[in-house]
């Protein structure tokens, strides 16, 4: 580390080798530590944490708040904790990190209401065209140049079965928040506008407290999808990583080779449970309902979990095949 640094940001990505080298000669150096990096936290959360508090330094890990953006994070360091930080930086009225979308919004585009009527629906789980337009009440044709305008910006992103055959004519298209820090906001902020102005953090902080681990749970799943794409070489070639979905199910991970028929459908758990049978099952029956490769196709299976799995799990994947991974080490079973 620099000599005369007192904070390292970690950008570099990756669960291992440079970006966990780093991280550890700079907390050895004692030098405080920044980093998005889901999949590190994932994996050496834990023991980059120890390492940091037995040096007497902080390690800062808001990629579930700030998305990963330097300046955002920089923001967010100064502070003891992350709940700390957040409610010093973000959910104080007085701070930019708590005018910050706004500001964008009225910064980026020329008009910045409708914008941020799209972004609160899609935020209420309005997620379909014909669900925003009954939020906002907007036309169908002025809604999709806001998406447009809005999907050019990162600050959402549209979503489709990775199944579709045909992207471009479905209808099955979702909208997300892509924007970490937008998605926190509507989540934490906007909900306690009221209070927060008036200087009460309490209730904001309280939400924080209650759900951010959902919120991390949710990004797992992302995550899940670069670990699966690392791991392969060592499964088949995929020609598409994403999510799957219909009106009674969701699968989390699936990743495709349309050549081969072979296809591979994953379901990622962030909980403090190591993972069973039932999760397992439950993955195959949803996965057998979908259709795909006109009868041809191979299925793989596999689980991504926080806390491992269970030992009758371990014992049902060796016979038949499933594939396993402890946040993101393959298991060998």
């Amino acid at each position: 580390a620099q000599a005369d640094a007192d904070v390292i940001v970690e950008l570099i990505g990756g669960s291992t080798g440079t970006a966990k080298a780093v991280c550890e000669t700079a907390i050895a150096h004692g030098r405080h530590v920044v980093t998005a990096n889901k999949a590190l936290l994932a994996v050496h959360g834990n023991e980059l944490a120890r390492k940091a508090e037995d040096a007497g330094v902080t390690l800062a890990f808001e990629a579930s708040v700030a998305g990963g953006i330097p300046a955002y994070l920089i923001k967010l360091t100064e502070a003891d904790s992350l709940i700390q930080a957040v409610e010093r930086e973000i959910f104080s009225h007085d701070k930019l990190l708590y005018e910050e979308v706004n500001f964008v919004l009225r910064e980026e585009l020329r008009e910045p209401r409708n914008y941020f009527s799209i972004l609160k629906a899609i935020s209420a789980h309005c997620t379909r065209a014909s669900e925003i337009i009954n939020a906002t009440g907007l036309g169908a044709n002025a809604l999709h140049n806001y998406l447009f305008v809005l999907e050019a910006l990162h600050l959402i992103e549209k979503q489709l079965p990775i199944t579709e055959k045909n992207p471009e004519r479905s209808r099955k298209g979702r909208y997300f928040l892509k924007d970490q820090f937008f998605r926190f906001w509507f989540r934490y902020v906007y909900p306690w506008l009221g209070e927060l102005e008036l200087g009460n953090r309490n209730l904001a902080v309280q939400a924080f407290g209650e759900s951010f681990e959902a919120l991390v749970a949710y990004d797992y799943e992302r995550v899940a999808q670069d670990i699966l794409r690392q791991h392969g070489a060592r499964l088949f070639p995929f020609h598409k990583v994403g999510r799957w979905w219909d009106k009674h199910a969701e699968i989390d991970v699936v990743a495709l080779n349309e050549s081969t028929h072979e296809i591979l459908w994953g379901e990622a758990k962030w909980s403090k449970n190591p993972v069973g049978v039932d999760i397992y099952r439950n993955l195959q029956a949803k996965a057998s309902r979908v259709e795909w490769g006109s009868g041809k196709r191979k299925d793989y299976y596999g689980l991504f979990s926080k806390s491992g799995f269970t030992d009758g799990m371990l014992e049902l994947a060796k016979k038949e095949g499933a594939i396993l991974f402890h946040q993101d080490k393959l298991v060998e079973v």
